[in-house]
């Protein structure tokens, strides 16, 4: 298994993005971590196939109605990444609303990772088991975003697109072409420890 470097070691090359991991798989690898998703972790995800249920991660190719973030809107690429996915999702919605918190599209959003620790201790409450998130595994979040963004008036999604999103800072020099996760570095790693099974990291 390959070495991986600690995310106090990053970037690689002095000239790359904040944290990045850039060309640790290669100089011309463009899916990443993605990496990681190698036949014993399909194999494994294939073994855990219950009812065969699929789910949609689509949304139109129309929206968001004001791209935000700096993009111009859509636009295609054809290229073809083979591997399937093993995935575990936390249901961030369904948690604030059982907490009383919500989320608003128009404003400065964050899940932060205590929230996440929080949301995966109940669901294994809620579930009665551990939820594990071994290597190669793709963890999924849904927090309800679209569902509240298909309610904004257009000017509350044009004034939502304006605001910059806490948490993420960019160099000048990158824009909009790194994303650090985190506040001041309180993500750094995503160590889940001390939560049921899932002491894995990120």
């Amino acid at each position: 298994m390959q070495t991986r470097p600690s995310f106090d070691q990053l970037p690689l090359r002095p000239d790359d993005p904040t944290i990045s991991a850039w060309r640790l798989w290669g100089e011309e690898d463009q899916v990443g971590t993605l990496n990681l998703i190698d036949a014993d972790s399909v194999q494994r995800g294939a073994g855990e196939i219950r009812l065969g249920l699929r789910l949609s991660l689509n949304w139109s190719l129309d929206m968001p109605r004001t791209p935000d973030f700096g993009r111009q809107g859509c636009k295609f690429t054809h290229r073809v990444h083979h591997g399937d996915l093993n995935l575990v999702t936390l249901d961030d919605e369904g948690y604030t609303e059982r907490n009383g918190k919500t989320y608003d599209p128009a404003q400065q959003l964050k899940v932060t990772h205590d929230e996440l620790m929080e949301c995966l201790t109940e669901q294994e409450r809620l579930s009665g088991h551990p939820i594990e998130l071994p290597r190669g595994d793709v963890l999924l979040i849904r927090s309800g975003y679209t569902k509240r963004y298909m309610e904004l008036s257009g000017e509350e999604e044009r004034k939502g697109t304006s605001v910059p999103p806490r948490g993420v800072r960019n160099k000048p020099r990158y824009p909009n072409a790194a994303v650090p996760l985190g506040q001041a570095g309180c993500c750094r790693g995503w160590r889940c420890a001390g939560t049921g099974s899932a002491a894995t990291k990120f």
